[in-house]
């Protein structure tokens, strides 16, 4: 779950929520104490539309990757 609150700006006072199902996988060994963790998922906006105000939500639906290097 990502939450956003606009401070100010053009979206002040605004807030969009977005839910992000996915998957991780990882720790995967590289060698020297170094583990590899990778995953993705697919984020969409769950906050109502604020009408008629259309800047809201700023973007609706996304894919997500992501990568880490442990140590």
């Amino acid at each position: 779950m990502n939450w956003t609150h606009f401070v100010g700006g053009q979206r002040g006072g605004l807030d969009q929520v977005f839910l992000t199902p996915g998957l991780v996988l990882g720790r995967f060994p590289l060698g020297n104490g170094v583990l590899f963790t990778t995953g993705f998922g697919y984020q969409f906006a769950v906050s109502p539309h604020f009408q008629p105000n259309p800047l809201t939500p700023v973007y609706n639906h996304a894919f997500l990757i992501t990568s880490r290097f442990n140590f």
